[in-house]
């Protein structure tokens, strides 16, 4: 069986999820069966460890004209003759012949569109080739019953073609770097990290507010792990107005042995979420054992039960509460071993490529 395996955004922004699931999913599959990684030319990664017989990488060109890249991929695609799709993507070329089976991770594109997205133009047609993959589509696999849901609910897809598969939390490993962050970064307070991206779900802003009530009494710091959110204009702009530029911190990617020291040092990671699907974010905190601070949103509270520390995303006081209980009481002996053992890579594999069958 030839697979085509479409991971051209989803990469990006999910490398550690993709290549985990990567090297999962190839020792599972049998012994004639190819699989084809199709990514973005931008894409910068050390593919030597896949050089074999069973996985070819092949970049596609990328381009902001979704015509263009229909097409262009299309043609790739027809050329290839592979056996199924399985695409992470919201969309792909929809005049494909190929099964497709289609992993819708989030509806955050839909439900809260970026600046981008809401042009009317592009937006539509986003919205058009998103409706039409997902029609076209052979099977969909969702990561939990809202979701399915919302998919049914926004494009009338019967449910019977979705079928929900819990993911999975991807892999941190501790290092032997020891260093003091607070000494690192020429800081004496405390701090607490915010690892995911910046967008209309994510209600950054908030937290930015609190941490200006904050200070007026106690001492805060925030560090913003990430590359995507340390380059994050509108982020910056708005600790400049409220003057906090030594409060936040942006570290960008950290080496691999150091980041586990970023959050053993933190009083906790925080993730003031209006919408989420699977929390893959939380994966470094989790392997950690960091204190978490999540809204209070249903597909968080099925996975991780009362391990974290709940607020309400819409209200200012209580995330001000909240934080300022972490700060007076340093908690520590934190264990998501269990958490991590339910969700594995294992288990989403093999339910995944029972779906080929």
């Amino acid at each position: 069986m030839k697979i085509w395996i479409d991971s051209r955004k989803f990469i990006k922004n999910y490398e550690k999820f993709f290549f985990d699931f990567l090297f999962t999913f190839v020792k599972i599959i049998e012994k004639n069966d190819i699989l084809n990684i199709y990514i973005y030319d931008d894409f910068i990664y050390d593919f030597s460890l896949f050089q074999n017989k069973n996985i070819n990488i092949y970049k596609i060109q990328k381009s902001n004209n979704i015509f263009f890249q229909q097409l262009s991929f299309w043609i790739k695609l027809n050329k290839d003759k592979n056996d199924f799709l399985l695409t992470f993507e919201e969309h792909y070329p929809i005049f494909i012949k190929t099964k497709v089976i289609q992993i819708i991770s989030s509806l955050e594109y839909i439900l809260y569109p970026n600046l981008y997205n809401t042009k009317i133009f592009f937006k539509q047609f986003f919205i058009f080739f998103c409706n039409k993959s997902l029609k076209k589509s052979t099977k969909i696999v969702t990561f939990n019953k809202n979701t399915k849901l919302d998919l049914n609910e926004q494009f009338n897809i019967k449910e019977e073609k979705i079928n929900i598969i819990e993911p999975f939390f991807y892999s941190s490993n501790k290092a032997e770097s020891i260093f003091n962050v607070q000494t690192k970064h020429s800081f004496t307070w405390d701090y607490i990290i915010y690892d995911d991206w910046i967008s209309n779900a994510k209600n950054i802003n908030i937290l930015i507010d609190i941490l200006k009530e904050i200070n007026i009494k106690n001492k805060l710091n925030i560090i913003f792990i990430w590359e995507e959110t340390s380059r994050n204009l509108e982020l910056r702009n708005y600790i400049i107005f409220n003057k906090l530029q030594k409060n936040c911190f942006f570290i960008w990617n950290p080496l691999e042995n150091e980041l586990w020291v970023y959050y053993n040092q933190a009083l906790a990671v925080i993730y003031p979420w209006n919408y989420y699907s699977f929390p893959f974010f939380m994966s470094n905190a989790l392997n950690f054992n960091t204190l978490i601070l999540s809204s209070n949103l249903q597909e968080i509270n099925d996975i991780l039960w009362e391990k974290v520390i709940y607020f309400s995303q819409n209200s200012y006081w209580d995330i001000l509460k909240k934080i300022n209980k972490i700060i007076w009481n340093n908690i520590k002996n934190i264990d998501y071993s269990e958490i991590l053992v339910k969700y594995s890579k294992q288990n989403f594999c093999n339910n995944l490529y029972n779906l080929f069958k």
